[in-house]
């Protein structure tokens, strides 16, 4: 270290010229110069003893984390609950975030389409064993789904900020799985999870109705191919064996060429701890006049009792390839007027709507 000892000889001592005499500054001169050259050998001396080559100290990196863990988790749950809080007109009121999501795309496609179409195992396990011409009775996995719906937007927000969207990845653009055009079109579609940012529980809790796995109506075989148009409902029983409380489908789903799943907003729990029983309801849809008669139910040629709702095919003359309206053919449907006219003769042949009840009971294990 190099120090300037010669600054105190430049002193102009001008200022004292006038009531100091020459002796007195040189004086003052001296003790100055003494002072500072005993300043810079104290400090010679101090650097000197400093070791530079001293060894230096391990740093303990588990120390470290848990320093900093615990510091960030005292910081989050006091300074950030106490920020988190508004005191408005003495209330206590829960904030969420302040600083808003940036905006993002919204597709509102089904994804449960994509799923299907990507692996029909990974959609639903052994699917090829459900029976042809069946029906079971099946309940959603709320974990699987949620998974699968945070890793979609997950990979969807990487995707928008590749391609220098401006985003801040905390955008839910996916938030329906299952189709939900079996409902009556709202303003705001019935998501099957929330938004994402919005997430604070484990998988399977952040759906609108946290924890509930609805069940889930599968039909497999010809009915639905044939009957596009058939009503399927979830009703319960009245004390007269009538029905009501009708609960229609929230969401559906399919898989080609003949399966069908319908869900409900019901669980397991509440169709056995019911107090009245409730059914599966599938009713041709009323409006649409069919005519007809049974198919061979009853025994050919046996024409005692009959009425239009028990009329079959084998009960009527059919040998010329067409039907006869004489009386011989009517068999004992004289008060109906069989043959009178057109009229009659729809009335006889309309074929009432049919309604099947199902009881849910039977279709849950035991």
């Amino acid at each position: 270290m190099s120090l300037n000892t010669h600054v105190v000889d430049n002193i102009a001592p001008a200022g004292f010229m006038n009531s100091v005499s020459s002796n007195d500054i040189s004086i003052f001169k001296a003790n100055l110069n003494s002072a500072f050259n005993n300043f810079k050998n104290n400090l010679t001396h101090f650097i000197g003893n400093i070791e530079i080559d001293a060894p230096q100290l391990a740093l303990n990196l588990n120390t470290v984390k848990l320093t900093v863990v615990n510091e960030y988790h005292d910081y989050y749950k006091n300074n950030g609950f106490a920020r988190d809080q508004i005191r408005l007109n003495g209330a206590v009121r829960l904030l969420k975030y302040t600083i808003p999501v940036m905006a993002y795309p919204i597709i509102d496609i089904p994804m449960y389409t994509e799923l299907r179409d990507l692996s029909l195992e990974c959609f639903f396990p052994n699917i090829d064993l459900i029976p042809n011409n069946s029906i079971v009775l099946f309940e959603t996995n709320n974990r699987f789904i949620e998974s699968f719906m945070a890793g979609l937007n997950y990979e969807m927000a990487r995707e928008l900020l590749w391609r220098e969207y401006p985003t801040d990845q905390r955008g839910s653009y996916f938030r329906l799985f299952w189709n939900k055009n079996t409902i009556p079109a709202t303003a705001t579609p019935a998501y099957d999870i929330k938004e994402i940012n919005n997430w604070n529980s484990q998988l399977g809790n952040n759906a609108p109705v946290p924890g509930q796995n609805n069940l889930v109506l599968s039909i497999k075989g010809d009915l639905l191919k044939k009957y596009p148009n058939t009503v399927i409902y979830l009703a319960q029983q009245k004390d007269n064996h009538t029905f009501h409380n009708e609960l229609y489908p929230i969401f559906g789903a399919k898989v080609e060429p003949d399966i069908f799943f319908m869900g409900f907003d019901k669980t397991k729990d509440e169709i056995k701890g019911a107090s009245k029983e409730w059914f599966f309801i599938i009713q041709e849809r009323p409006g649409e006049v069919r005519f007809g008669l049974d198919v061979g139910k009853n025994i050919k040629n046996i024409r005692i009792n009959l009425s239009p709702d028990t009329l079959s095919w084998d009960n009527v003359s059919t040998d010329n390839t067409y039907i006869g309206i004489s009386a011989s053919d009517s068999g004992n449907l004289a008060t109906n007027g069989w043959g009178k006219d057109s009229a009659h003769m729809a009335s006889i042949f309309y074929q009432k709507p049919v309604l099947i009840a199902i009881p849910a009971n039977e279709l849950l294990p035991a």
